[in-house]
């Protein structure tokens, strides 16, 4: 283990990954078929083997923490040498990124709000940032921020700080109004 307090926190990472991948991993298509090949008992003694190897010191190199949204639900570990260790992780989202944006608003909620605004106050049925609205519906941050500032002026959604990211949700009263008009 290292010297440093992050190197340590980072070595405690590692290992308690690779206890997780060790316990919920599942073989990859070339090592099932391998295993089928050479009878199923000794593809899992193989893999019990690799199990208990799943440990290596990082002596100061690092960990590379990688969210990947290909990897989702499970957690990697790669510790292979002579690359760095490295931590695979699902990132925050996944789900969302296949999503199409919403549809168009009712018509008398963007005739009440403005189209615009109708559209952010229904994307925000999850909480997000003013960059991740401005991708999905194509508009400037800028802009997003105006509509959303007017929309957080009347009460209809708040705003709150996770990091160096301000994300948006709706209020009690936004939610009602969305759910009026949705139905």
């Amino acid at each position: 283990m290292g010297d440093h307090p992050q190197q340590r926190a980072a070595e405690h990472v590692a290992v308690a990954a690779a206890k997780h991948v060790g316990q919920a991993r599942r073989p990859g298509p070339l090592e099932h078929r391998r295993d089928r090949a050479e009878g199923h008992q000794q593809g899992e003694q193989r893999r019990e083997a690799t199990r208990a190897s799943a440990r290596r010191d990082l002596d100061g190199e690092g960990l590379v923490l990688m969210p990947s949204a290909f990897n989702w639900p499970s957690v990697n570990v790669l510790l292979d040498p002579p690359w760095q260790p490295t931590l695979i992780y699902p990132a925050r989202g996944v789900a969302a990124l296949w999503q199409p944006p919403a549809t168009t608003p009712p018509v008398a909620l963007g005739r009440l709000i403005g189209r615009t605004r109708a559209k952010l106050l229904l994307a925000l049925a999850e909480p997000a940032s003013t960059g991740t609205l401005a991708r999905r519906y194509s508009l400037s941050p800028g802009t997003v921020f105006e509509h959303l500032a007017a929309l957080r002026d009347a009460g209809l959604v708040s705003a709150s700080r996770a990091r160096h990211r301000v994300l948006y949700e709706r209020t009690p009263l936004g939610i009602a109004l969305a759910n009026i008009h949705t139905s």
